[in-house]
């Protein structure tokens, strides 16, 4: 599995409706990843970078996944993103 559909699979994981004490909970996540390239990234960069992205996902709403990557000036967004 990838890094897009291990966090397509966290999302609706999180987004499952939950009981506690008679009282029933929904929460939504938003998600940035960085992908590490063979250019030898270290990994500050790395967690930069997903933090980057992760307020990238915040500002385009509930639920999203932001890609940070590398070989682009800018980031990739993605809704409903499903890589099957």
């Amino acid at each position: 599995m990838d890094a897009i559909g291990l966090a397509n699979r966290i999302l609706e994981k999180i987004s499952e409706p939950f009981q506690m004490n008679d009282l029933s909970f929904n929460i939504s996540a938003s998600i940035g990843v960085s992908m590490s390239y063979p250019k030898g990234d270290q990994p500050e960069d790395l967690l930069r970078e997903a933090d980057d992205a992760m307020y990238q996902a915040k500002s385009s709403g509930k639920s999203k996944i932001h890609v940070h990557r590398q070989s682009d000036v800018s980031s990739d967004s993605l809704e409903g993103f499903s890589n099957s």
